[in-house]
């Protein structure tokens, strides 16, 4: 089990879920020996990012209805995955956002 630390807010998931898909989370599993690490960065999407790696590990990909429902987080959520090297998350949250522009 890995422990992250992401911007003060712990959560918890496998070395397997973090090499899910390449990109940051899967360089620090595989280049860092600790437990815990520390990730500077806004918390605040994150839980979508372990969700989304966890639904890549069995070949599916996330449903949009899991992603934010507004522009702004939509936005967020995009320069989120860009920083991890996410790029399918990165895709599929610009999606939904284009979607919401559509609507409007």
């Amino acid at each position: 089990m890995i422990h992250l630390n992401v911007g003060g807010k712990m959560f918890v998931t496998s070395k397997q879920t973090m090499k899910t898909e390449d990109g940051l989370l899967k360089i620090v599993s595989e280049e860092i020996a600790e437990k815990e690490i520390f990730i500077d960065r806004d918390s605040k999407h994150f839980h979508i990012i372990l969700q989304y790696l966890r639904y890549r590990q069995q070949g599916e990909t996330i449903a949009p209805s899991l992603l934010p429902n507004t522009n702004s987080a939509l936005k967020e959520l995009i320069m989120e995955a860009k920083y991890y090297g996410l790029y399918k998350l990165q895709k599929v949250a610009f999606e939904k956002r284009e979607k919401l522009k559509d609507v409007n």
